[in-house]
C-alpha cells in the first residue's frame, strides 16, 4: 500500500467498517477476463478466518466463473465525501473514505443447515436481530456463497469528524 498512513492495520477496525456496508463488489475471472458483480453480504470470523457470505441465483454467469476458477478479490467502500479545502493560499480537494479490501476463494455452500446461517448474516445488516423465515421451496433455490478470506486490508481517509 503507498499509502501507508492510511492502511488500516486493526481488524477489529477493518470489521466496523464491514458492518457499515450494505454492499460490496466481488471480482471474478471469467476466461482471462475481469469480471465484477455487487452485491449484499453477511460476514463471520470463525477461528480467526474471516468468512463472507453471498447470496446468488442457483445458475449464472458467477457461477461459472467460480467453478472455473475460485480465486476472488471483495471490496467494499463507505463514508466517502468530497472535499475542496484550502492550505497555504491553495486549493485542494480529495475524498473521504473508509475501504476494505480481502483476497480469498468462494465455494457454493450446500448444506441447508450453513445456508440459513448465512442468510440469518446477511439479513444481520438489514433488520438486525429481527426474526424472520425461509421456506425450505426458498432455500432450495438460493445459492449461497462462502468466501475465505486468506487477506484483508483497510484503508481510509477519514472526514475531519471521524478522526480519532
Amino acid at each position: 500500500m503507498r499509502r501507508k498512513d492510511r492502511e488500516i492495520k486493526e481488524f477489529s477496525t477493518i470489521l466496523e467498517i464491514l458492518n457499515r456496508l450494505d454492499y460490496g463488489h466481488l471480482a471474478l475471472c471469467d476466461d482471462g477476463k475481469p469480471y465484477g458483480v455487487t452485491l449484499n453480504f453477511g460476514y463471520e470470523v470463525k477461528e480467526g478466518t474471516l468468512l463472507l457470505y453471498f447470496h446468488a441465483a442457483p445458475a449464472g454467469r458467477k457461477l461459472d466463473c467460480l467453478r472455473r476458477n475460485s480465486s476472488t478479490y471483495f471490496f467494499a467502500e463507505t463514508d466517502t465525501k468530497f472535499y475542496e479545502g484550502e492550505r497555504n493560499g491553495q486549493k485542494y480537494w480529495t475524498m473521504y473514505y473508509s475501504s476494505v479490501a480481502a483476497e480469498g476463494t468462494v465455494e457454493v455452500v450446500e448444506e441447508p443447515e450453513e445456508k440459513f446461517h448465512a442468510l440469518k448474516l446477511l439479513m444481520k445488516h438489514f433488520i438486525v436481530d429481527q426474526p424472520f423465515e425461509v421456506p425450505e421451496e426458498l432455500l432450495r433455490y438460493t445459492a449461497i456463497l462462502k468466501m475465505t478470506v486468506s487477506s484483508v486490508t483497510g484503508k481510509q481517509n477519514p472526514g475531519p469528524s471521524q478522526r480519532a
